[in-house]
């Protein structure tokens, strides 16, 4: 399930491109913004709609696409929101597009969406530009990204016995937490690169332009 939010706005081809292998697409305020831009009709839009201009609401009320209307004064972002429904329709992937923006405070907001999602068995990832962001937990395979930067980061204090095979920086039952980023700036050396986390979760942020 595709799910575009109000960050930076996404390249049209990304958008449809998504779009088109997604089950359902549910934007969150602005985030229809950019589907109507992009020529694509998003099933559901949700939020309190404070970034989304009044000629853009009366094009999906004519459009007849489902609006659920929030109030501005609320505990939950808007992100949250379409996150919260995407996993109530049964999402079993969330692909986040435009979950990183100008405003980092929900930038980062939005990586701890990730784990909301996990944590109900959900595999969710933000793209958003060059970056692809999901988390990692016991064993992963990173796949078909040969010569990708790559960085890893705790999800809160610390995470251990993380070993990283087929990266040009291998290590072998090491510990990070959040006084020592040493995860940065590693690089995805093999087609089938392996990641294991003993305990905790780890944040992965994949730059595939190499910057």
């Amino acid at each position: 399930m595709l799910i575009v939010t109000g960050g930076e706005r996404p390249e049209k081809a990304l958008l449809k491109e998504k779009a088109a292998s997604s089950s359902m697409v549910v934007a969150a305020d602005r985030g229809a913004e950019y589907c109507l831009k992009a020529g694509i009709l998003p099933d559901m839009v949700v939020g309190d709609m404070d970034s989304l201009p009044i000629g853009i609401q009366d094009e999906l009320v004519s459009n007849k696409i489902e609006i659920r209307k929030f109030d501005c004064r609320k505990d939950m972002t808007d992100t949250q929101i379409a996150v919260d429904m995407a996993i109530e329709k049964g999402a079993g992937e969330i692909e986040i597009v435009s979950g990183i923006g100008s405003r980092f405070d929900h930038s980062l907001a939005n990586v701890y969406l990730l784990y909301r999602a996990l944590s109900q068995g959900v595999k969710a990832k933000i793209i958003s530009g060059i970056h692809e962001i999901f988390l990692i937990e016991k064993k992963f395979a990173i796949i078909n990204e040969t010569g990708s930067l790559i960085s890893f980061l705790p999800l809160g204090y610390y995470a251990s016995g993380i070993t990283l095979k087929g990266f040009e920086y291998e290590i072998d039952n090491t510990d990070m937490d959040m006084s020592f980023p040493i995860g940065i700036s590693n690089v995805v050396g093999k087609d089938s690169a392996e990641v294991i986390v003993s305990e905790g979760i780890l944040i992965a942020i994949i730059t595939r332009s190499g910057e």
